[in-house]
């Protein structure tokens, strides 16, 4: 199987009430060579459930049994092991609008300096 040009990371605490959507808009862009790595920092809510939900081939899940109190520290354990050489970062509450993704893919591969990314997202927490 080949390597995705980029794999989105998706850091979750307690995210069950976001996380369809997120997940949804990061499938439903035009770009889609890529691999969503959900990380969970030990959810007390459905956040499994939604994934499990949601489950797809380029979707992968990852529970930490210990709480990281926050994205940080999953997120770079995640990228210092990570054989893709594109990643971009999203939080489980914003969403990326529609082209997103493959503006985020052409500035990472037009730029072989920058190793990692984030692109403007939406937040849900505002709707």
């Amino acid at each position: 199987m080949n390597r995705p040009v980029v794999r989105v990371v998706i850091s979750a605490y307690n995210a069950a009430s976001y996380l369809m959507q997120t997940i949804t808009s990061v499938l439903e862009q035009s770009f889609q060579d890529f691999e969503i790595l959900m990380l969970d920092d030990s959810s007390r809510d459905n956040t499994a459930g939604v994934v499990q939900k949601r489950k797809v081939l380029n979707l992968r899940y990852h529970r930490f049994c210990k709480n990281y109190t926050g994205p940080s520290l999953p997120r770079n354990v995640e990228i210092s092991i990570a054989t893709c050489r594109n990643k971009v970062l999203l939080d489980t509450n914003d969403l990326y609008r529609s082209g997103r993704l493959e503006v985020a893919v052409t500035f990472l591969e037009d730029h072989p300096e920058v190793v990692l990314g984030t692109i403007y997202a939406s937040s849900l927490q505002s709707e």
